[in-house]
């Protein structure tokens, strides 16, 4: 049996879902279903069941799957004492992220990482803390970064500093027009909210709230998006400094002065493994740097 087709075939059985497990792999639906094939083959009898609706894993099916679980473990402590003689981290990373990470932090860090152990696979994907939550207790991820405490005590939680969350507009709004914007002007700004309209809530919480004075504008969920609006558009939002760290760098958004305190983002890693792998805390090590250093870091862009 080659060792592809069982992770494979692991993460159908965990899933229940063809589709979702090549999504995990980072492969086509039909790699995964011949790789399934190959295992039943070999083995000679069915491993799941499949109707339209549903994926059931057979009594063969879970067998090979509690197996599969405990190789897995062997060549996870494999590797981390190989690691430890070594000091060179090898394998795939899987990062769980929200976006706050993913636009500026999580690309710089994980350049960082690749330079000290250039044999690593990284496979990056954008996530809710609760999907965090979820991936990391099943095994899924290595690492979920996050905005905020831990959800969950069963996770262990790393912090990794913080970020103001500054409301901002882009040159041409009014509100740029002065150091210190008039009643009038602020009460006719529209302002950019994030939300995520499956739960009516997003995990930066109070800080992306629309202040006391000005007028809703565009709600979206994503920070991206969120951007873009503000960049192009007459509005103005609140926006952690370390998502725009590249247009603020460069004047395409400039900072509104408010009154009391800027706000503060806690940012923070979740892992579920203890310790962590060598690639998960180089990671984490990259980040504290690059968080502790966006203020005078280089986004890149000339």
């Amino acid at each position: 049996m080659e060792i592809t087709d069982l992770r494979y075939f692991h993460h159908v059985a965990v899933t229940r879902s063809f589709a979702r497990a090549a999504e995990l792999a980072c492969i086509s639906q039909s790699a995964v279903s011949k790789a399934v094939r190959r295992l039943e083959e070999e083995l000679q009898t069915p491993l799941f069941e499949r109707t339209t609706r549903r994926v059931v894993v057979t009594e063969a099916g879970r067998i090979l799957h509690r197996h599969c679980e405990a190789l897995f473990e062997d060549l996870e402590s494999l590797r981390r004492e190989i690691e430890s003689v070594t000091d060179t981290a090898t394998g795939v990373l899987w990062i769980g992220a929200m976006e706050v990470f993913s636009i500026f932090a999580l690309p710089n860090a994980v350049i960082a990482l690749l330079a000290r152990h250039p044999g690593m696979q990284v496979r990056c994907v954008t996530m809710t803390p609760d999907e965090m939550q979820d991936e990391l207790l099943h095994g899924r991820i290595d690492v979920g970064l996050i905005v905020g405490d831990a959800p969950n005590a069963q996770l262990r939680y790393h912090a990794l500093g913080s970020t103001g969350a500054s409301l901002v507009c882009n040159p041409q709004s009014p509100l740029a027009q002065s150091p210190v914007p008039d009643a009038a002007t602020r009460a006719e700004t529209a302002f950019v909210s994030l939300a995520y309209f499956r739960s009516g809530a997003h995990p930066m919480g109070p800080t992306c709230v629309i202040p006391d004075y000005g007028r809703p504008g565009p709600t979206v969920d994503s920070l991206s998006a969120a951007t873009q609006f503000i960049l192009d558009g007459p509005f103005a939002g609140y926006l952690p400094e370390l998502a725009i760290h590249c247009q603020l760098n460069h004047g395409e958004l400039i900072r509104v002065p408010t009154a009391g305190p800027q706000r503060e983002l806690r940012l923070g890693a979740l892992t579920a493994q203890s310790p962590p792998r060598l690639a998960t805390v180089t990671l984490l090590e990259c980040l504290q740097t690059i968080i502790a250093e966006a203020a005078i870091r280089s986004c890149g862009r000339r």
